[in-house]
C-alpha cells in the first residue's frame, strides 16, 4: 500500500456523541471539532497541552464501551472511528480534536472531508509483525469471545471476523484488509444492538440529549440477513481501528482471527503481542 500525505490542515467540525465537545455533563454544549494537519514525522501524533503525543497502545484505555485515548488529563475519545483511517495508507498526521470528536458513527465523514487533501506518494507503508501467535479470551454468560494475532503466511493484514448479535443469522468473512474493502466498512455506521436500546434512545433523542439517532444501524429496520451483515462489517471497521495502535508508524501485518470479539478483547490481545519489522 502507498503511503497518503495530507496537503493542508482539514478541520471536521459537528457534534460530539453526547451532543457536546466535552461529555454528557456538558453545558452549555460546545461544538465538537477534529483537525488533521501534516507533520514532519512518519505516523500518527496527537496534539495535546503536553506535547505531540505518538498515538499507540501505551495511552490506549477502554471507556464507554469505546476506545479511549489518554494522556495524563487528555483524552480523545471514540478512537476505533478515527484509527481506521490508517489503513487506507494515510501517514504523517497530528490530530487536534475535542475529548469527544465529532460524532458520525462511523469513519466515513472524516475520509470524506480529508480525500480530497491528500495525494498519493511514491513510498510503501512500513510494517511490523508479531513474533509469535497471541490469543486472548474472554469467558462469560454470554459464552466466550476471543481474538488472536499470528504471523502471517504472506505479506499482508488477513482478518477472520465470526460475529453473532441475538437473533441474527451469523456473520463469518475471511478477507485481506485493501483499500476498497476498508473505504466499504467504514461506509457502516455502528450496531444499535441490543435491541432494548432503541426506545431509550429514542425517547433520549426526543429529549434532546442524544442526537445520533440516524447514526446507527438498527435491528428490524432491513433484513435480518442485512443487519448481520452490516453490522459485521461495522466491526471489522472497530477491529482495525484497535490494530491501528500496534505502532504509531508502521502497519500491521498478521493473521487475525476474531470470535464474538469486541474492543476489550482486541486491546488485551494487542497487549500480549511482540512485534518484529
Amino acid at each position: 500500500m502507498k503511503k497518503k500525505k495530507l496537503l493542508r490542515p482539514v478541520t471536521i467540525t459537528g457534534t460530539g456523541f453526547w451532543g457536546g465537545a466535552s461529555g454528557f455533563w456538558e453545558f452549555p454544549r460546545r461544538q465538537a471539532s477534529i483537525t488533521f494537519r501534516p507533520f514532519n514525522l512518519p505516523g500518527w501524533y496527537w496534539k495535546t497541552k503536553y506535547g505531540n503525543i505518538p498515538i499507540n497502545l501505551s495511552i490506549a484505555t477502554m471507556g464507554m464501551g469505546e476506545i479511549t485515548l489518554r494522556y495524563k488529563d487528555a483524552e480523545l475519545h471514540v478512537w476505533e472511528h478515527i484509527g481506521s483511517l490508517r489503513f487506507l495508507g494515510i501517514d504523517g498526521i497530528l490530530i487536534e480534536s475535542t475529548p469527544w470528536p465529532p460524532y458520525h458513527g462511523r469513519a466515513w465523514e472524516l475520509y470524506d472531508e480529508l480525500k480530497s487533501s491528500l495525494i498519493e506518494s511514491d513510498k510503501e507503508c512500513t510494517c511490523i509483525y508479531p513474533k509469535n501467535a497471541v490469543f486472548h479470551e474472554i469467558r462469560n454468560r454470554n459464552g466466550v469471545r476471543s481474538t488472536s494475532i499470528v504471523p502471517p503466511l504472506y505479506d499482508n493484514l488477513e482478518i477472520s471476523n465470526s460475529c453473532q448479535w441475538g437473533k441474527l443469522p451469523d456473520y463469518r468473512n475471511d478477507f485481506k484488509v485493501t483499500e476498497e474493502y476498508v473505504e466499504a466498512c467504514i461506509k457502516i455506521c455502528a450496531q444499535g444492538f441490543p435491541k432494548w436500546r432503541h426506545p431509550i434512545a429514542k425517547i433520549a433523542h426526543r429529549l434532546g440529549l442524544y442526537p445520533h439517532m440516524d447514526k446507527a444501524v438498527w435491528p428490524g429496520k432491513n433484513a435480518p440477513s442485512t443487519t448481520a451483515l452490516w453490522f459485521g462489517m461495522h466491526r471489522n471497521a472497530d477491529l482495525l481501528g484497535a490494530l491501528s495502535l500496534a505502532h504509531h508508524e508502521h502497519l500491521l501485518h498478521a493473521k487475525i482471527v476474531t470470535d464474538h470479539g469486541g474492543h476489550a478483547i482486541d486491546l488485551a490481545a494487542l497487549r500480549k503481542t511482540k512485534w518484529k519489522q
